[in-house]
């Protein structure tokens, strides 16, 4: 079986109001064995820091986060994907065929996604 997980980017200031940990406990009830993250503040600004080119002025890092929240689990998993803070899980997503909808980073294809060269 693979080893899976996913992430949400969801900072402290809009926690209260997107409750994240609702989501966390939504999917853990369906899949127990996929470990969940949420992507706070704190490991924002480390990301952040980790990855210099989202610091540019020309680079909205909000329109980067959702995948790149997924990088400080890609070396531990065969499979992460993001999943936006706002969504409800209320059944199982073994029927969904996420591969046609989202793309996933995994250990395989991390080389080849990189960021849009900033001018």
């Amino acid at each position: 079986m693979k080893k899976i997980a996913i992430s949400t980017w969801c900072t402290d200031d809009y926690a209260k109001y997107l409750r994240p940990d609702r989501l966390k406990k939504m999917v853990n009830y369906f899949h127990p064995d996929i470990d969940f993250f949420i992507v706070d503040s704190k490991l924002t600004e480390e990301i952040k820091n980790q990855n210099p080119w989202m610091l540019s002025e020309k680079v909205r890092y909000p329109d980067w986060m959702m995948a790149v929240s997924c990088l400080p689990f890609v070396e531990d998993y065969d499979m992460v994907m993001h999943m936006d803070g706002d969504t409800f899980c209320i059944e199982s997503l073994d029927k969904v065929n996420i591969s046609k909808f989202i793309p996933q980073i995994t250990k395989e294809n991390i080389g080849k996604l990189m960021p849009l060269r900033v001018a």
